[in-house]
């Protein structure tokens, strides 16, 4: 989203998290000119969750409720709300810290690679994959990919092309590009084909 807002394009590749710098499978397909030591927001995404959950738990001991219509209501309470509170809002700042991290790591030349439980691997990344029989791509019409067109892979410009080819060569990765007009583009190979979502913005997909 935040890359998004900066609208100066940019790419986002994701492999599945077992995938480490020394993996060769990433070493075959992507140059990493930096590289990141396991930079990581999983665990703040956990407790942020958990931070919720128990807040609202709290927050509405009763169904339709709130804890502070309680007569009833002890200290304790109050105490725990509270605390959760704050775990919740720890959790957001840190996440948010992430976000713009990994925004000012796009504005670099050159992709930049995450896991699945998005782990920073790097960035400033030469995508190296080749796909010499990779010549049309599959354009989605909805979120599951049961409606596509076909599209040659010619009329995209070459940060979509490199997209499509690493995405071509590693069935497991799926790669985001952002364009500078803040539009964003999923594309994953389903089987055989390489599919493209021309807009995963939330409003076009119903996501």
């Amino acid at each position: 989203k935040v890359a998004k807002e900066k609208r100066h394009g940019a790419t986002f590749v994701v492999f599945p998290d077992k995938i480490t710098h020394q993996d060769q499978r990433l070493r075959d397909r992507i140059n990493l000119k930096y590289v990141v030591d396991e930079v990581c927001i999983w665990d703040e995404l956990i407790e942020e969750s958990i931070a919720y959950r128990e807040y609202f738990r709290r927050l509405f001991p009763r169904k339709h409720v709130f804890l502070t219509e309680l007569e009833d209501a002890k200290p304790q309470q109050l105490k725990e709300l509270i605390q959760w509170e704050k775990r919740r809002e720890w959790a957001g700042e840190e996440i948010r810290e992430f976000e713009l991290f990994v925004a000012s790591l796009s504005g670099i030349d050159g992709c930049v690679v995450l896991t699945t439980k998005l782990r920073v691997l790097g960035f400033g990344g030469e995508i190296l994959a080749q796909s010499p029989s990779l010549t049309r791509v599959k354009v989605a019409h909805d979120p599951y990919g049961h409606q596509t067109s076909d599209q040659n892979i010619t009329f995209f410009g070459t940060r979509h092309r490199s997209a499509f080819r690493i995405c071509s060569s590693f069935e497991d990765c799926v790669a985001f590009v952002v364009s500078q007009d803040g539009g964003v583009k999923a594309i994953k190979r389903v089987g055989p084909d390489v599919l493209f979502w021309p807009d995963v913005n939330m409003g076009r997909l119903d996501l």
